[in-house]
């Protein structure tokens, strides 16, 4: 048998070789530098004869082209509109003709097709050449720092074939490139992850367009092909526009699916900030369960959903000083309470209007605590739901200390040159939004400390005191932006933990001392401080109930307390770390897990009926 035949009889067992077709596509592209090294060095006889051949090759392409361009300028598409068309980003692919000179007809036909169903698009805030790339050194003077690091995400398709470093301006790193979207369909209601076939246009110009680069409302096509789409006349759509937004709603998450997908998901578990996902989740047959990472003693002074929301809620600070049924404020507590929990924000939907819908929708809540813990607050709280409350214990640490990200050279550098427990960190996290005057505050009480200190500080510039930074050169360091906060609580230099009172930190058991400071979401510190330390562990900040924020000396008298006498603190935290191996019992963990268990079970059966509706329907 010949070797050819071998080689077509294994390639019909076995297939290609999995880098066959990449192998291929690298060859062919060689060949073009071979054949063009070849015509440099072809002399005489050879050098007329390759160039009579590719004379050839060039009249038959010619020709070939010329063909085709006949053909498709004498083809018409005129398609016409079916009823219930969708927005004009997310038609079907239009199988639009070749010709370079199309008549005023076509084109008014082709505006008039697409206006009739299209979507008015927002306006897109151009981005800035200087954030979308940055500067790569190149050349030993500077003079030739010509190359161009894409900063964004970016599409570079599957032919992807990159030029040699030496001559390549832009460049794009792997970990930015995706193929990959989350799509939401605006009939459906449903996100899909699909493939994405090409980038067709950003608005911020053609040269980010050929890049591929991926900002907000760029247009892009992607494969739909497996959510078996047919057009009226039985064609199957595989291609479809859609724009990048930054809807919070739809972007980010996979909360949704459709009813024809073989393997449905059995729970949907969601935040609080995502209140809209149950009632998503019952229309498509899913169970859901709420899943709070606050705080038992926390989740009960709100109340039940009915005081969250609706006619019985509490609208104004007075309220909250009634006396209800489960607990009450007191008046210091209930003013500050009620701006960040009950008003709106810039979203347009306040915090207790989440609570309300994400218990209210939900099969049962589970709360990152324990029994022993929080017993008493775990007996209250299934009452005021009216549902099962089930507690999951502490969160599992990170298997890695280096998983969270990798700390920036210059930080690192600076904290490696301090003395071991001896710098804070100051963060007030993404949410906490810090005026002007309160960062003025925070930043003249680090300077008169006179304590090493680190800020991860996200706020506009200029919002610091004048000459601050030079005045602190050395002993402080302020990072304008995000930080790898556990990266940076893990470093043997940092001694201290500078937030807004968050009691998510003793939780987790890191390493620092967290000083609560009263802030703009004081639900985090006024109601667990108390129940935190011993009153001879941490001095009362609100001395009394009616102030309406805590005197100056009695914050340097917390501030001394903590760090002058630190047999206190030390003894706190051992107290916490002493807590985590028996912080579930073997009998209560055993309790909390058969009744997941046994609500789970109870539960199948439903499901499993609601989703046969569901498919029927």
């Amino acid at each position: 048998m010949p070797q050819g035949d071998h080689i077509d009889l294994h390639r019909k067992r076995h297939g290609y070789r999995l880098d066959h077709f990449e192998r291929k596509r690298k060859k062919e592209a060689r060949e073009v530098h071979k054949r063009s090294a070849f015509a440099q060095k072809a002399l005489g006889i050879k050098g007329k004869m390759f160039a009579k051949k590719r004379y050839s090759e060039k009249a038959l392409m010619k020709k070939t082209l010329a063909m085709h361009e006949e053909s498709s300028t004498r083809r018409k598409v005129d398609d016409q509109v079916h009823d219930g068309a969708i927005p004009a980003y997310l038609l079907d692919r239009d199988t639009t003709t070749r010709a370079k000179v199309l008549s005023n007809t076509i084109k008014q036909k082709r505006k008039e097709k697409a206006g009739k169903w299209e979507v008015p698009l927002p306006k897109v805030r151009p981005v800035a050449e200087d954030e979308m790339f940055r500067v790569i050194r190149s050349g030993k003077r500077k003079s030739k720092q010509w190359k161009r690091m894409v900063t964004k995400v970016t599409f570079v398709g599957p032919g992807f074939t990159r030029k040699p470093p030496k001559y390549e301006r832009f460049i794009r790193p792997m970990g930015l490139r995706f193929t990959k979207a989350h799509v939401t369909h605006p009939e459906l209601k449903c996100t899909f992850n699909l493939e994405i076939i090409g980038i067709k246009k950003n608005p911020n110009g053609p040269m980010y367009t050929s890049l591929g680069v991926v900002t907000k409302g760029t247009i892009i096509e992607v494969n739909v092909s497996e959510l078996g789409l047919v057009t009226p006349a039985g064609k199957v759509v595989w291609g479809k526009y859609a724009q990048v937004t930054n809807n919070p709603e739809n972007d980010g998450c996979i909360n949704a699916t459709p009813s024809t997908s073989p393997s449905p998901p059995h729970w949907l578990l969601f935040d609080y900030a995502a209140h809209w996902a149950p009632s998503l989740a019952a229309d498509l047959g899913t169970p859901s369960a709420f899943i709070d990472l606050h705080n038992t003693a926390a989740l009960s002074f709100f109340g039940p959903p009915s005081a969250l929301h609706g006619d019985a809620s509490r609208s104004s600070p007075d309220d909250f000083t009634i006396v209800p049924n489960w607990i009450t404020y007191r008046p210091l507590e209930a003013r500050e309470l009620f701006n960040p929990g009950v008003l709106p924000d810039d979203s347009g939907v306040s915090e207790s209007y989440r609570y309300f819908r994400s218990i209210s929708d939900c099969r049962f809540v589970a709360v990152r605590s324990c029994n022993e813990f929080e017993s008493e607050w775990l007996d209250l709280l299934p009452n005021l739901y009216n549902k099962p409350v089930i507690p999951f214990g502490l969160l599992p640490p990170l298997r890695d200390p280096q998983i969270d990200c990798e700390v920036p050279f210059h930080l690192i550098q600076w904290l490696d040159n301090q003395a071991p427990k001896s710098v804070v960190y100051v963060s007030f996290g993404s949410q906490v939004k810090l005026s002007r005057e309160r960062v003025h505050e925070i930043a003249l009480g680090l300077e008169l400390s006179k304590v090493p200190f680190f800020w991860a500080l996200r706020a506009p510039e200029g919002w610091l005191p004048e000459g601050f930074e030079r005045r602190n050169e050395g002993r402080g360091l302020v990072l304008s932006g995000w930080a790898p906060q556990v990266s940076v609580l893990g470093h043997r230099a940092v001694g201290g933990f500078l937030s807004h009172g968050r009691r998510a930190w003793v939780w987790g058991g890191h390493g620092a001392a967290a000083i609560g400071v009263r802030s703009r979401n004081p639900s985090r510190q006024p109601l667990v401080s108390p129940s935190l330390t011993h009153a001879e562990r941490q001095p009362e900040l609100l001395s009394t109930a009616h102030a309406a924020a805590a005197p100056r000396p009695e914050l340097c008298h917390q501030r001394a307390t903590l760090l002058h006498r630190p047999h206190l603190r030390a003894q706190l935290l051992r107290d916490q770390h002493g807590r985590r191996p028996s912080i579930s019992g073997q009998q209560q963990e055993t309790s909390c897990v058969n009744e997941l268990l046994n609500l789970l079970d109870s539960q199948d059966e439903t499901c499993r009926g609601t989703r046969r509706r569901f498919g029927s329907s």
